[in-house]
């Protein structure tokens, strides 16, 4: 069995291009702005297979379990902390283990300045990057960006709403360049507290009776 989407609990944004379109006038938007976004926890069967690829850059966040991402030449694990970037227009695969389905959070994203926001090491090579080195804090902190993503894009698609997503994504992205160019653990944005607030925040999602039953103390 395979599956694209239709998990339990997943969340899914597309922009359609009109909506997109709509927002011409705007000079920022127009350098980086999503056009999908989602989140499939427990994604069993995940299976994802492109001959050519997309005509955008996807970016991929792995929380929880195992999977793999593949190239026409290349084969890379993808475990909890996993930060992926694949490159337009490439043949690419990836698909979660059946006995440890991946939580992965996901963004396609596309803009007239894009590549500043991607790493040098992808754009000088093949255009993919894997990194396997985020720590437990910054997890938290890359967590929390994309649940303010996908909650701004949830409330709709008005100007704000995109305007602010295609803000956090920058600075997801610009955490992803940074990172591809440090030591493994020289540097950590997160913080205690933004762990315990999302991760709390994760859990009601998944489970909305923990809303009434957990407690959390920020102190």
């Amino acid at each position: 069995m395979k599956k694209l989407h239709g998990f339990e609990n997943e969340y899914l944004s597309v922009l359609p291009p009109v909506i997109l379109n709509n927002f011409n006038f705007s000079k920022v938007i127009k350098l980086l702005y999503i056009t999908d976004l989602g989140f499939y926890p427990k994604a069993r069967y995940h299976f994802v297979h492109r001959d050519r690829g997309t005509e955008e850059w996807i970016l991929i966040f792995c929380t929880h379990g195992k999977g793999a991402v593949k190239s026409a030449t290349e084969e890379w694990l993808i475990e909890s902390g996993s930060i992926v970037l694949l490159p337009p227009g490439k043949e690419h695969t990836y698909y979660a283990f059946d006995d440890d389905p991946w939580d992965i959070f996901w963004a396609h994203f596309n803009g007239d300045s894009v590549n500043e926001y991607i790493p040098q090491e992808a754009l000088q090579g093949n255009g993919f990057l894997v990194i396997n080195k985020t720590s437990t804090e910054d997890m938290q902190m890359l967590m929390s960006q994309f649940w303010q993503m996908i909650q701004a894009l949830s409330a709709g698609f008005s100007y704000q709403s995109v305007f602010y997503s295609s803000q956090v994504l920058g600075a997801t992205l610009a955490y992803v360049s940074l990172q591809s160019v440090l030591p493994h653990d020289s540097y950590t944005m997160g913080n205690e507290y933004i762990t315990k607030a999302v991760k709390y925040m994760v859990d009601c999602k998944i489970n909305p009776n923990a809303v009434r039953t957990k407690k959390i103390s920020f102190l």
